[in-house]
């Protein structure tokens, strides 16, 4: 009886650490894809439901500067990640047009290859798009590569290596 516990105990450990090593070698785990967003912020969530979300009140402020494509802006932290939340109205109905989040996790060491093969394994329709202002010679060599995302909303996912990523609606320029 003792083996047969000790024989189950051990595989619980080995499929946890398993598990544990599955969750680190995905540095996009948190990444929504249906509606898009990050660990439950998405896209076209009201400024109040974000309020409710995050437990804090947000005041919006234009957004020049900030890397959101977004007329209003506001930061947040959340989940142990830095947050800009960017609106195209400063008014509690407006929604969530675009969200950067500023990597804090396993996702601060990848490159953009390992960023953008993450993407590729859980959205596999995900499609490469050009800068079309200052185009890379690849994907490969684009060192900000943005991806479109099919769905509703439509919307893109831009990777800045290192640093952070941008989750946009697709009509956003950033």
């Amino acid at each position: 009886m003792r083996r047969a516990v000790g024989i189950c105990g051990l595989l619980l450990a080995l499929g946890t650490a398993h598990l544990v090593s599955a969750r680190q070698a995905d540095p996009l785990q948190r990444l929504d894809l249906n509606p898009p967003g990050w660990d439950g912020i998405r896209l076209g969530m009201s400024l109040v439901q974000l309020e409710r979300r995050l437990g804090v009140t947000l005041p919006l402020s234009s957004a020049a500067g900030r890397p959101v494509c977004s007329r209003f802006s506001t930061q947040a932290d959340y989940e142990g990640y830095r947050l800009v939340l960017g609106f195209a109205a400063a008014k509690p109905g407006a929604k969530l047009e675009s969200l950067w989040v500023q990597f804090a996790g396993a996702e601060a060491g990848a490159s953009a290859a390992g960023l953008a093969a993450a993407l590729r394994r859980r959205a596999p329709q995900a499609a490469y798009l050009a800068d079309a202002k200052a185009p890379a010679a690849s994907e490969g060599a684009d060192p900000r590569p943005t991806y479109g995302l099919e769905g509703e909303p439509a919307a893109l996912v831009r990777f800045s290596p290192r640093d952070g990523l941008l989750i946009a609606l697709r009509t956003c320029t950033p």
